[in-house]
């Protein structure tokens, strides 16, 4: 009867130790797997900080050639020169809201 028991609580201690195994495996894995995620999520963070910037830079330097085609345009004498700088105006206009756009933010 002694030797029985021993079996028996030989096979569940065996059946607990390969449960205990697959587990231990599968808490690596998942370790793994969280250390990719906190790495792509690094990544992202990083290129979306550069993204902020380079829309931050686009608009500065849209700002500048607005006001500097406003200025030109109330020196300008010549009709045509007013125009392209009317012209100037409104695309930096374009470019001053494409980067203010929710893509910028």
């Amino acid at each position: 009867m002694p030797l029985i028991a021993s079996v028996i609580l030989s096979i569940l201690l065996l059946l607990v130790s390969i449960n205990l195994y697959k587990k231990r495996n599968l808490c690596s894995l998942q370790a793994k797997q969280i250390e990719n995620l906190e790495q792509s999520s690094a990544q992202l963070q990083k290129y979306l900080n550069d993204q902020e910037k380079r829309c931050q830079m686009i608009w500065d330097a849209s700002n500048t050639i607005y006001l500097y085609a406003a200025l030109s345009e109330e020196e300008a004498r010549s009709q045509a020169l007013k125009q392209k700088q009317a012209e100037i105006q409104r695309l930096s206009e374009t470019i001053l809201q494409l980067s203010s756009a929710d893509n910028c933010k």
